[in-house]
């Protein structure tokens, strides 16, 4: 681990289209102690030949290559070659402000008793980064949790929403607690990563500071079948959630109670929706029967149909 370095680690799967402008951002960062990990992923585009344009003019790009395992896995091979005291995460078509790493490092070398240090996102269609939202649905309904560096209000807010992959910048030696991402996942493993630092007792803060944000991009051709893996991975997050409340010893009979209650109300909304949604698909509505059980699954049927009757 090299002292004030931080490791950038990206994960690339046929993004050679915008993978450039991702690691463009990176150069100009006002921040130069940083190496980049980009790990090709099992690429079949011309993803490969973009990073070694950067590697052959900078070594601090380096380039990982591996047959396609999914995106946890490209990311824990990042985290095993990394040696920087932090690590910032980025998906491919990701962009950081200028001053992004600068800030978040200072910050956090200031305030040594942070394990992890979140920002403003916004997002932004396509090439259109002058236009930003709050939102991956475009909109600004949604914010991104702001941690307050109390591990309660934490756990709380994490539990109501994920926080970006791109946001954090965080101590590289906490992840000898939590060991990088579960690899049978491959959506909702950030947000699944996030909370068991959360639930390990790490503190977040949160640097609100107009020069420190990320931009992630919304593309048009997201699938109806993406979208749905995306949403259905929200049904196994609630379980893990579940799971990690009743078995902290940390927390009081009180804040469990809270903590429960919330989680179950949040599940069982992205459960309507979810069912609402795909009500004429056979083949995700069996998936859905996995996830709620067979009284639930009937209960939420029925939902779903008397909210489209409404509707007509």
């Amino acid at each position: 681990m090299i002292k004030g370095l931080i490791s950038i680690i990206i994960p690339s799967y046929n993004y050679g289209f915008l993978l450039a402008q991702t690691l463009k951002s990176i150069e100009k960062q006002s921040y130069n102690n940083w190496e980049t990990i980009i790990i090709d992923n099992g690429s079949t585009d011309n993803t490969k030949e973009i990073v070694e344009q950067f590697t052959k003019k900078d070594s601090r790009f380096k380039l990982l290559t591996e047959k396609k395992k999914g995106v946890s896995k490209a990311r824990n091979k990042g985290l095993q070659t990394a040696n920087g005291e932090f690590i910032q995460f980025l998906d491919a078509d990701d962009l950081i402000s200028e001053n992004k790493l600068k800030l978040q490092i200072e910050y956090l070398e200031k305030h040594t008793y942070l394990d992890i240090l979140s920002c403003d996102t916004y997002y932004f269609k396509n090439d259109d980064m002058n236009i930003r939202y709050s939102s991956f649905e475009l909109d600004d309904n949604i914010v991104s949790p702001e941690f307050d560096e109390d591990i309660y209000n934490t756990i709380y807010s994490l539990i109501e929403r994920n926080t970006p992959i791109c946001g954090p910048v965080f101590r590289a030696r906490i992840l000898a607690d939590v060991h990088g991402f579960s690899n049978d996942m491959n959506y909702g493993e950030d947000w699944d990563f996030w909370l068991k630092l959360a639930f390990k007792g790490y503190l977040y803060g949160y640097l609100k500071n107009d020069l420190v944000y990320s931009l992630i991009r919304v593309h048009n051709n997201n699938t109806s079948h993406e979208k749905f893996k995306m949403h259905e991975s929200v049904c196994v997050i609630r379980k893990t959630i579940k799971e990690l409340i009743n078995e902290n010893k940390n927390l009081s009979k009180r804040q469990k109670k809270i903590l429960l209650k919330k989680n179950k109300h949040l599940e069982t909304n992205n459960f309507k929706e979810l069912f609402f949604r795909n009500l004429n698909n056979r083949q995700n509505l069996l998936i859905l029967l996995k996830h709620s059980g067979i009284i639930n699954f009937i209960k939420f049927i029925i939902k779903a149909l008397n909210r489209k009757r409404l509707q007509k």
